[in-house]
């Protein structure tokens, strides 16, 4: 599976516990933290690209569930 969105890239560097973009993206979500949105594509997207880098599409769901206050069908 390929994928060139650059929101996904940007989601996968803030979640895996390395990455090449890692540092860029910290500092990206530093610096807009609170103005950063997203598609339901791309969350999706980092759903299903979770198993591929050993990532928890539960905790990944439950985490934006908690940071922004929602419900499960808001998440989605």
């Amino acid at each position: 599976m390929r994928w060139s969105n650059t929101n996904t890239d940007f989601f996968l560097a803030l979640l895996k516990p390395n990455d090449w973009l890692k540092d860029n993206a910290k500092r990206i979500y530093e610096r807009y933290k609170g103005d950063i949105t997203t598609s339901e594509t791309t969350f999706i997207e980092l759903l299903l690209l979770a198993k591929r880098f050993n990532l928890d599409p539960v905790r990944i769901t439950a985490d934006y569930m908690k940071e922004h206050n929602l419900n499960p069908l808001n998440a989605f």
